[in-house]
């Protein structure tokens, strides 16, 4: 019995037992049209359901740019062994078709800006080469930021700064945690720089590193989601991408008491169908590797990023640069000239 079913036959009802005289409105439910699926808690943000417009369509960079790339190109990834892509993990039983009593998307701008010049990292770059990137950042006059500190920038209609770098860090686990994140973290937080982690979170949750989590979040770092078993989401049907996407967002919502804002790719992994920006809509961001030097339109939007060079750090500042800037400058170019 759908919904739509629902509302028509309700009113009917009423008045039939109206005319009985056996109505009592204590029975009746206070908002028949309401899902009745548990909420979370009412101390984490809402998911934000945004309806879709022409203009989210667009995609960031050409279609060519958004074809998946091959998970043996980064052996860096700890979880990059034994991942079975037909796993459908999530557990938690949640209605995205409804929104939350009360709640109204806000009005966000369409926008074309360059992306953030964007690192990927894994636990294998170490603490070493983490504190040269730190030295090399602050030699250059970059200044660090997160995803979380882009969000109040794109919902104004405004640009990040040039000279900003996001510096994330893949796979940190819920269950358990590699000693080398928590020394590379520190390492590069002591430089007053701050950084993204992506987290998995799949298995039984530690109350203990998700208080840790709350402190990073708390020194300005950003916990981002990076789904819940580390599968290659263009693999997998609607309802395993929705049990990674979803589920990894309402585990991050509960256990760190507030939402995720960023979906980083396991394997930096983009579908050009869009299926997985469609079943995104609870992020403002979906970060991969191929593309993502640009990002235009209404969100959530695909952002890019690329890996170190592990032997020179001011090499890879320098590979940075020559990938969002010079790239990114040609892609805005070409779309002002089409305007």
């Amino acid at each position: 019995m759908n919904r739509l079913f629902l509302r028509n036959l309700v009113p009917t009802l009423v008045l039939l037992l109206v005319l009985a005289n056996e109505a009592d409105p204590r029975m009746w439910p206070a908002n028949p049209s309401q899902t009745t699926d548990p909420e979370l808690s009412t101390n984490t943000p809402d998911k934000r359901h945004r309806p879709r417009s022409a203009s989210s369509s667009r995609v960031q960079d050409p279609p060519d740019s958004l074809l998946p790339v091959q998970t043996s190109a980064y052996p860096e990834s700890s979880l990059a062994g034994g991942i079975d892509a037909g796993k459908a993990a999530s557990e938690l039983p949640v209605d995205r078709n409804v929104e939350a009593p009360g709640f109204s998307a806000p009005s966000v701008p369409a926008i074309a800006c360059a992306t953030p010049m964007s690192l990927m990292l894994h636990s294998a770059f170490g603490e070493e080469r983490m504190e040269a990137l730190a030295q090399a950042i602050l030699e250059h006059g970059w200044q660090t930021m997160t995803y979380r500190d882009l969000l109040p920038l794109s919902q104004a209609g405004e640009c990040p700064p040039e000279r900003a770098v996001i510096v994330s860090i893949d796979d940190l686990g819920t269950d358990w945690l590699r000693p080398d994140f928590k020394r590379m973290i520190q390492a590069f937080n002591e430089y007053g720089l701050v950084v993204v982690v992506g987290v998995v979170v799949h298995g039984p949750q530690d109350e203990s590193i998700w208080a840790y989590l709350s402190q990073l979040e708390a020194l300005g770092n950003e916990v981002a989601s990076h789904s819940v078993d580390h599968l290659n989401l263009p693999l997998l049907d609607a309802e395993g991408l929705a049990g990674q996407v979803d589920g990894s967002y309402d585990t991050i919502c509960l256990n760190l008491g507030k939402c995720p804002v960023t979906l980083i790719l396991p394997f930096g992994n983009i579908d050009p169908e869009g299926r997985i920006l469609a079943a995104a809509n609870a992020y403002s961001f979906v970060v991969g590797i191929p593309g993502g030097h640009r990002f235009a339109g209404m969100p959530p939007y695909y952002l890019g990023r690329i890996p170190p060079v592990n032997e020179s750090q001011d090499q890879t500042l320098a590979s940075l640069e020559a990938s969002f800037r010079h790239e990114a400058g040609e892609l805005l170019a070409a779309v002002e000239g089409d305007d």
